[in-house]
């Protein structure tokens, strides 16, 4: 299967794939210092074409003045705990594109 892109000049992929996405259990994103690693950021969506820009702005803020953002304060790593009780992730939700 070939796919054309449009371009200068014209590319074509080799493959198309997909795949499992990871997604926090609650569907929202993950973003800020992870509690247990002294210096280390995380930040990840399932949203990240529409929430990347104003995200990365917000996390690279709350780096560079060492202020946790208020805005970013529902989504912290914080909200996930070893108590909470995990419910099971569904697999086998993607086909490959044929």
């Amino acid at each position: 299967m070939e796919v054309s892109l449009a371009g200068n000049p014209k590319l074509a992929a080799q493959r198309v794939a997909a795949g499992l996405k990871p997604i926090p259990g609650d569907g929202e994103p993950v973003a800020g210092r992870v509690p247990s690693i002294d210096g280390l950021y995380t930040l990840f969506t399932h949203s990240g074409a529409t929430l990347g820009l104003i995200l990365g702005e917000l996390l690279a803020e709350e780096i560079v003045t060492a202020t946790p953002s208020p805005v970013l304060a529902p989504f912290t790593l914080d909200r996930f705990s070893d108590e909470q009780q995990r419910d099971e992730v569904a697999t086998g939700a993607w086909a490959p594109v044929r």
